[in-house]
């Protein structure tokens, strides 16, 4: 009796201790998230630096994730990307589950031009369906500086194909992308003219449609009508007996 006495003791002593260990890393987490809110940075990866001291957090495998994460985001808001891509690839070594690590990741390696990296860690943000829409644009739009035009055009798509609250950012965007590498792919062709009005004036007048008092919009605009002049397509000019659209 006094021997079980003895081990009930010893498991409550244990499981208070885990408990306030706990208690003890939600507060410095919480004062990480407020310090990082703020924009105060710095001292968020002091505190960080002192928990990952802490052999015992840094052994346990969700602790360390979580500190990881933290660490990893801070550091890309300091625009240390190098640091910030190691900390956030061991965090998801260690599986550690955050709905945008993969779209922070991604953003990360994207500025540092690991391109191929990146569009995988955007493939993962919409897999776990966190800004599927800008993660998606991503995926396209790397794929489009990869010189992957069918891929990127066929992600662009996917846009088109959302509701309007996920697509609203980036539908604008992704028209006009599309437009463009219309316009490089009809450019090579010999009797370009047909193409380009048949297909990528439509393309850059339909992503006008989006939203024409957009800062994007004067872009599109401007892009028209220096199409138009090359090919001599002004607006409202007569041409074959009919006058073209802008």
């Amino acid at each position: 009796m006094k021997q079980l006495l003895i081990i009930l003791i010893l498991v409550f002593s244990n499981l208070n201790a885990q408990e306030k260990k706990k208690v003890k890393l939600e507060f410095f987490i919480e004062s990480v998230v407020e310090q990082f809110q703020n924009g105060k940075y710095e001292q968020a990866l002091g505190e960080i630096g002192i928990l990952l001291k802490n052999n015992e957090l840094s052994r346990n495998v969700k602790s360390r994730g979580l500190l990881l994460y933290w660490r990893g985001i801070t550091n890309i808001r300091l625009n240390e990307y190098d640091d910030g891509i190691k900390d956030l690839g061991e965090a998801i070594k260690l599986k550690f589950d955050s709905k945008d690590i993969h779209y922070e990741y991604g953003q990360a390696l994207y500025v540092s031009e690991r391109l191929k990296e990146a569009r995988l860690a955007f493939r993962e943000s919409v897999r776990t369906k966190y800004k599927t829409g800008v993660s998606l644009y991503y995926i396209a739009y790397i794929s489009q500086q990869l010189k992957d035009y069918k891929k990127a055009v066929g992600f662009y798509n996917m846009i088109e194909k959302m509701d309007e609250q996920e697509r609203g950012e980036v539908l604008q965007a992704s028209r006009m992308q599309i437009a463009d590498i219309y316009l490089v792919q009809v450019e090579k062709l010999p009797n370009s003219f047909a193409s380009i009005e048949k297909y990528v004036l439509p393309q850059y007048i339909k992503a006008l449609e989006v939203n024409q008092d957009s800062k994007l919009a004067e872009d599109i605009r401007k892009k028209i009508v220096v199409i138009q002049k090359r090919y001599n397509l002004l607006v409202f000019k007569m041409r074959n007996g009919r006058p073209t659209s802008f």
